[in-house]
């Protein structure tokens, strides 16, 4: 009986520091969602997050209890079953166990799937608090408190719905910006092999061709081959008589985030880039515009 007992209590203080590694990586806005959806333990999970510093405290008052107790259990069995010379055995045995049930098992667990940890047992912790009440209160007042706050952008899609009155359009909007952080600048971009490009010697009347039949009113210029593009020549100028300038063009590696490629083109003034391999080879060009759909949706012009 009292082997068992030693056991249950070496799995108690698994469920303890499983517990404790929970709270600190628990999403409180998961369990905030799941509250709403009334699932069983989200509410008791919510609580112990929300009181974040007497849980600590719960958690670690029922690891070093337990931990004693199932030790003075072991002890006692070996010493009068087979004698004093058997306490360090006793003690190697409560060790062990409670290094691998006690700790390093459950607490990889719950480091796994915290929020789900907390949500499937917060309930015996919250009963815990309660017994350790006296202790907690008094320990709580001493200690600073603790704060925590784990979002995502998954979670924050999911808190959205729950704002009332929120604008279903919001989540969408929402979703495309978290999109956007992640994206590369060679998602949005035009690769070339679709690429509209002419060579460097190209006369006006080719040029005035390009934008009858496309509209553009960038032009990127080629030199040799099509991968080596030296500049654009901008539609307007071919209202000028002079000769046709080539403009410098942004040129950008093809691991740059499109967020930084929005802010780089928005602090120089550009709208359109293109994206180099470190050969040096173009891989394609993005333009402001792909960019800016990637946030708000297509952008119908006007023809």
């Amino acid at each position: 009986m009292e082997l068992l007992l030693g056991f249950f209590l070496i799995l108690l203080t698994g469920y303890y520091a499983g517990t404790e590694t929970a709270l600190y990586r628990a999403n409180w806005v998961r369990l905030l969602h799941w509250s709403k959806l009334r699932l069983r333990g989200a509410v008791d999970g919510l609580a112990a997050v929300e009181h974040l510093t007497p849980s600590i405290i719960t958690v670690l008052l029922g690891t070093n209890l337990t931990s004693v107790f199932a030790t003075q259990l072991f002890e006692h069995y070996f010493v009068r079953e087979l004698g004093p010379g058997f306490t360090p055995l006793a003690i190697a045995l409560v060790l062990l166990l409670t290094l691998l049930l006690g700790d390093y098992l459950p607490k990889a667990l719950a480091q796994v799937v915290p929020t789900r940890w907390l949500r499937a047992s917060a309930f015996l912790l919250n009963f815990s608090r309660l017994l350790f009440y006296p202790a907690v209160i008094l320990l709580a007042r001493l200690l600073p408190r603790t704060r925590r706050l784990s979002l995502t952008r998954e979670d924050y899609l999911k808190l959205i719905p729950l704002r009332t009155g929120a604008d279903p359009r919001l989540k969408h909007m929402t979703a495309r910006l978290f999109r956007f952080t992640r994206l590369s600048v060679l998602e949005p971009a035009i690769p070339l092999a679709r690429l509209i490009s002419v060579p460097r010697n190209a006369d006006r009347q080719t040029l005035l061709e390009l934008l009858r039949r496309f509209g553009y009113t960038r032009i990127p210029v080629y030199e040799n081959r099509p991968d080596n593009i030296i500049g654009v020549i901008l539609t307007k100028d071919l209202l000028n008589p002079d000769p046709l300038p080539v403009r410098p063009v942004l040129k950008v590696k093809p691991e740059m985030r499109a967020l930084e490629l929005l802010r780089m083109m928005q602090r120089q003034g550009e709208h359109l880039a293109v994206i180099e391999n470190p050969a040096g080879s173009a891989l394609g060009i993005v333009t402001l515009e792909d960019l800016i759909e990637e946030l708000v949706g297509e952008i119908r012009s006007e023809d």
